[in-house]
C-alpha cells in the first residue's frame, strides 16, 4: 500500500517483487474511477491475482481499502485445506480462495 509511486522503483531495482508475478492497481482521486464499477473492476483485479498467487501493489487506492478489509487484514478462513477471505462491496460479500 502506498500513496505515490516513488516506491514503485525501489521494489522492482532491489528485485523485492518480479515485474512479471506483480500486479500494480492505481488509484486516484478523479469521480469516474471512483464508481461502483470502477471499484467492482478494480476488487475483480484483486481476485484474480489472490487466485493465480500473483502479488497486488495497491497505490492510491483509497476506494478499496473498505472492499478488502479482512484481505489486509489477514482475517482469513480454511476450509478442506484452502485458504479463503472475504471481499466485500457495499452490503454484499464473498469468500474468495487465496493462492
Amino acid at each position: 500500500l502506498t500513496k505515490s509511486n516513488a516506491a514503485l522503483g525501489l521494489i522492482f531495482d532491489r528485485e523485492i517483487l518480479n515485474h512479471e508475478r506483480t500486479e500494480i492497481i492505481f488509484g486516484s482521486d478523479f469521480p469516474l474511477d471512483q464508481t461502483d464499477l470502477q471499484v467492482c473492476l478494480d476488487i475483480q483485479r484483486v481476485k484474480l491475482c489472490m487466485a493465480e498467487g500473483i502479488t497486488v501493489v495497491l497505490v492510491h487506492c483509497e476506494s478499496l481499502y473498505e472492499s478488502l478489509y479482512d484481505l489486509l487484514n489477514q482475517h482469513y478462513s480454511s476450509y478442506g485445506g484452502q485458504m479463503y477471505v472475504r471481499l466485500a462491496f457495499g452490503t454484499h460479500s464473498r469468500l474468495c480462495p487465496i493462492h
